[in-house]
């Protein structure tokens, strides 16, 4: 009697800790969820996000322009490139394209082939300004201001200008060189 006794209990734990966590074996509805499912959906890995390319223009045009020729949706473009209306593209600028449609690339008049990157472009920063010329309204306080200065680092800078009787045209400097320092690196001990 025992080894059908051990038969039974056996074959009726499965079902019984299925009944107790809510769900029915083999029955995949939305009323019966339970806590391995959610575990298993927050679990999974995200959804994979469609890679893009950086493609520089060679020519002025628009994005609705760009993405007719590319025969791509312009909402689809405008997104990517996070516009918010049909935006004017310069020559020389960056446009992100999902890379599915690499190959029409070289078959668009508005986009350079040779230069595709899978990241985004690093720009320049503006090149560094040492002097500018005073425009209307400009005063010592506001040219100060404008390139992070003092009106006694300005004072200091240009001890040769009148700055308390400034001229439109005049030049200003507003930067000076700085000493050439030489980096070094210690070796360890």
């Amino acid at each position: 009697m025992k080894p059908l006794l051990a038969l039974v209990l056996t074959s009726a734990v499965p079902v019984v800790g299925l009944a107790a966590l809510g769900g029915n074996p083999g029955i995949a509805d939305g009323r019966h969820s339970n806590a391995a499912q959610e575990f298993l959906l927050a679990s999974a890995p995200p959804p994979v996000e469609a890679k893009r390319l950086w493609v520089q223009l060679v020519t002025d045009t628009s994005l609705k322009a760009l993405a007719d020729d590319l025969s791509l949706s312009f909402e689809t473009l405008k997104s990517l490139n996070e516009a918010t209306e049909n935006l004017q593209l310069k020559k020389g600028s960056w446009v992100v394209i999902p890379e599915i449609n690499r190959r029409l690339i070289a078959l668009s008049a508005h986009l350079n082939a040779k230069q595709i990157r899978t990241e985004a472009p690093l720009t320049a920063p503006p090149a560094a300004v040492d002097v500018v010329k005073v425009s209307n309204g400009d005063s010592v306080t506001s040219i100060a201001r404008r390139y992070g200065l003092t009106v006694a680092d300005l004072r200091n800078l240009n001890p040769s200008v009148n700055l308390a009787r400034l001229v439109i045209g005049t030049n200003v400097r507003v930067a000076k060189a700085a000493p050439r320092t030489t980096l070094a690196i210690r070796p360890g001990v």
